[in-house]
């Protein structure tokens, strides 16, 4: 897997080409013990979250970045995705839409 070093080489470089998202996603099962080849120990698993949480610590505490919800995202720029909005968030995602809700986390930087 991606060591923490270079997902915060990559944000870095984020930054430096002023990006206004950082989207970080992973499905559910990549924290369930033995729910994905990624995570086949308990020691896989805590550190796959000490890896994320690193991230995190570093966009949120580090630069200020807003955790939004891929929902929130949805509403705060209704232009990324053309079509009506959909009713409930478990309904499967249309062509041209990355929102599922309960599987993303979209991170914007504050405005100027």
């Amino acid at each position: 897997m991606t060591s923490l070093e270079d997902m915060l080489a990559l944000c870095r470089a984020m930054f430096r080409r002023r990006a206004a998202v950082f989207h970080l996603t992973f499905h559910s099962s990549n924290i369930g013990v033995g729910g994905t080849p990624y995570v086949p120990t308990r020691q896989a698993r805590d550190a796959l979250l000490d890896r994320l949480a690193g991230v995190l610590d570093f966009l949120v505490a580090g630069h200020n970045v807003q955790p939004i919800t891929a929902r929130e995202y949805y509403e705060l720029r209704p232009s990324v995705a053309s079509g009506p909005q959909p009713n409930r968030v478990s309904e499967a995602p249309r062509a041209g839409r990355c929102f599922s809700g309960k599987q993303e986390t979209a991170l914007v930087l504050p405005s100027e």
